[in-house]
């Protein structure tokens, strides 16, 4: 079942011609033998409209329980943002070949919005600007390519998450506190990851694996209950920001070069404030480089 309106197709035009009488009928055809017996022939087939460039997307499966959201997209610029207007996925989808538009589906589990076409060596344009809306979801998200994705979880009932990034440069961020925090969210990347205000977000179990690219968390104020953070770096940079009145720990296994800023040195890592840390990170490295910078409370209160 696909909830899809698509806008730009073909469409048939009818056009009306008057009953042509006897004599005018013998001089047109006077006129019209003689063009095609010159090889003028009859009048060409129009030509057909261009196929669609746009899908809508209004979807909302029914029920009330929490569902899956599935976007996977393999080229191109994702705006994802909260607020749909009563749909649980809601938007538009546009690309400069048709071929290249997602394919929707819908079902009792939930929504699915996947470009499965790879355009190859060509530099279309895609861009996908959808909402999400407020009901309880596991959210699946699959980019790949270039171009700058952005998303914002504020607002939302987001139950887990899991993100790949390939290549691109993910921008994520709570712009406001969220309905329900994520009871886990896993993000796994291949180039430039951006995530801001984490404490907002009230994410309970943080994974990241950096493959090869750079990392940055920034946690943008208190959390909201106590947190775990699992980092592992294959290669690349990392870097974490963490206001200087939170209790953190920080327990380090790895190769990489650590520089920190306001942190103390412990036997294993590094502590932040003196009380029970609420925030536990745990950070696996390979090759490359991390820090670990302590932000100053007026900077948090600015952002």
């Amino acid at each position: 079942m696909r909830d899809a309106l698509i806008e730009g197709g073909s469409s048939l035009t009818l056009m009306s011609r008057p009953i042509i009488p006897l004599a005018k009928w013998w001089l047109s055809a006077s006129i019209a033998w003689p063009l095609m017996a010159c090889g003028a022939g009859p009048l060409a087939e129009p030509t057909p409209e261009p196929p669609p460039r746009e899908v809508i997307i209004a979807a909302s499966p029914p029920g009330e329980g929490p569902v899956d959201v599935i976007l996977a997209m393999k080229r191109g610029a994702l705006n994802l943002a909260p607020g749909s207007g009563g749909h649980l996925v809601d938007g538009r989808a546009r690309a400069s070949d048709a071929s290249l538009l997602p394919h929707v589906t819908v079902n009792r589990r939930g929504v699915a919005v996947v470009q499965d076409f790879d355009p190859g060596e060509a530099d279309p344009t895609i861009r996908w600007d959808l909402a999400l809306g407020e009901r309880p979801l596991r959210l699946q998200l699959h980019v790949e390519g270039s171009e700058h994705q952005r998303v914002d979880f504020g607002g939302l009932d987001l139950r887990e998450a899991t993100l790949f990034n390939e290549g691109g440069y993910l921008d994520l961020e709570w712009s406001r506190p969220p309905r329900r925090g994520a009871e886990h969210l896993h993000m796994r990347t291949v180039g430039l990851l951006r995530v801001h205000h984490l404490g907002r977000g009230d994410v309970q179990v943080l994974t990241v694996e950096n493959l090869a690219g750079r990392v940055e968390l920034s946690l943008d104020g208190p959390l909201r209950r106590p947190a775990r953070w699992d980092l592992k770096m294959a290669a690349g940079s990392l870097r974490l920001e963490v206001p200087e009145d939170t209790s953190a720990a920080v327990v380090a296994g790895g190769a990489a070069n650590v520089v920190t800023s306001g942190w103390t040195e412990t036997d294993g890592g590094w502590r932040l404030g003196e009380s029970e840390p609420r925030l536990h990170i745990a950070l696996t490295t390979g090759a490359g480089a991390v820090e670990l910078v302590a932000t100053p409370i007026a900077k948090r209160h600015s952002k």
